[in-house]
């Protein structure tokens, strides 16, 4: 997994965030047993923002 990110103050008790993650599974999720014409693996791309508020 490799992911970057960012946050931007406003104010002291207002903070806007952002990341970006990317996924990639190392192995095959199949095996002989389930799928074995086929050599899947996973993949991901999480996006995030988010505002955050100081109490």
């Amino acid at each position: 997994m490799a992911e970057i990110g960012g946050l931007l103050q406003f104010s002291n008790e207002i903070h806007l965030f952002t990341s970006v993650a990317f996924q990639h599974s190392l192995t095959s999720i199949t095996n002989d047993n389930y799928f074995s014409e086929s050599k899947a693996r996973h993949y991901g791309v999480m996006l995030t923002l988010g505002l955050k508020k100081s109490v």
